[in-house]
């Protein structure tokens, strides 16, 4: 299952980057999600396309996020937050948070003379690469934990996160310590779907929660461009060409060619994009018989041309700095949640 999953993440263009590992002291909170703005009143739209892990990796925090109650976290604990959902980790369930910039310049502050309690945090973000997929984690809950004092945990997350503790206790080298949690996505949602009691919401990853069709899965993200058809898939699973694809439907919520397609031009897309291959190659790589038939099947999908993805793109020059005026100092932001889900706070920084 973690290998399909792995394969699914790659296939989607998905790639992790850690914003931090640090060890924050008391009193602490950060806000992670919709870029944290700090102008909270002009949020950006929410990315489907992206999500957000954390694993504590010493100590006890709380997470805030939706309209759920703050829960309890503990040393080697992994958190999933799927979409830029607004969330905030703290150590007191009604604490205030500030963006992770600014309470990493606060905490690097605080650790000169502070004597008590930590808390460890590893906080990465992952993207996907254009064009996205905005329903690749639309099976997910709204938040996944994953307790690693649960004994039913797969042995990989569990290992994985032991090997991640003992790293940050001995090494310094955040190049292997990236290399290290570049694995987590991955291993926590397939240690989410060992677990789950129920088939996902119709979505790739209820194709792989299902053993059968896992194998037909599998074999797509091996080879999209391979001359599929649903019989030749069905033979991957045992099942009959009607099954399998009665089967499929229901679990994906579209039919096997149409998933197919989808992930061919997505592909064949980053291509274009990362200039890796011509839109002529992309097309014969993926499928297609020319390029003019690749670039209508991508517009009915997209709706824009694979060309566009060529185009450069324009950067906004960045204004200059202005000479700020000496202000007072100013009460960290409250975390970007409804206000009926922020209670008053009661840590001041």
């Amino acid at each position: 299952m973690y290998e399909t999953v792995t394969r699914g993440l790659s296939a989607a263009g998905v790639s992790g980057k850690v914003l931090g590992v640090t060890r924050f002291a008391d009193p602490w909170g950060v806000i992670f999600g919709a870029e944290a703005s700090e102008d909270m009143s002009d949020q950006p739209a929410v990315d489907a396309g992206s999500t957000y892990l954390h694993l504590v990796t010493e100590g006890v925090c709380y997470l805030r996020a939706g309209g759920h109650h703050a829960e309890t976290l503990e040393a080697g604990d992994v958190v999933v937050v799927p979409g830029d959902v607004p969330h905030i980790l703290s150590n007191h369930p009604e604490g205030r948070a500030l963006p992770l910039p600014r309470a990493l310049d606060r905490n690097a502050a605080l650790l000169q003379t502070h004597r008590g309690h930590a808390t460890g945090l590893a906080s990465l973000h992952y993207t996907q690469a254009a064009p996205a997929d905005p329903a690749l984690f639309a099976g997910m809950p709204e938040l996944l934990i994953l307790p690693t004092g649960d004994p039913d945990l797969p042995d990989a997350l569990s290992l994985l996160v032991r090997l991640i503790q003992s790293e940050l206790a001995s090494s310094a080298d955040r190049q292997l310590l990236s290399r290290v949690m570049e694995p987590l996505l991955a291993q926590a949602i397939a240690a989410w779907l060992t677990l789950a009691d129920t088939d996902p919401a119709p979505s790739w990853l209820r194709v792989v929660h299902d053993p059968v069709l896992c194998k037909a899965l599998a074999r797509m993200f091996e080879a999209p461009g391979a001359q599929w058809s649903v019989t030749i898939l069905a033979a991957t699973t045992g099942l009959s060409r009607a099954a399998f694809s009665r089967r499929f439907a229901e679990a994906a919520g579209e039919t096997p060619m149409a998933f197919l397609n989808r992930c061919r031009l997505a592909q064949a897309g980053r291509q274009v994009a990362a200039r890796t291959a011509s839109i002529e190659d992309c097309a014969r790589t993926h499928g297609y018989s020319n390029a003019a038939a690749f670039s209508r099947a991508f517009r009915r999908l997209f709706g824009y041309a694979p060309s566009q993805l060529k185009a450069p793109r324009k950067l906004r020059p960045s204004p200059l700095p202005a000479t700020p005026a000496p202000q007072a100092p100013q009460p960290p932001v409250d975390a970007a949640l409804p206000p009926s889900f922020m209670a008053d706070a009661v840590e001041r920084f």
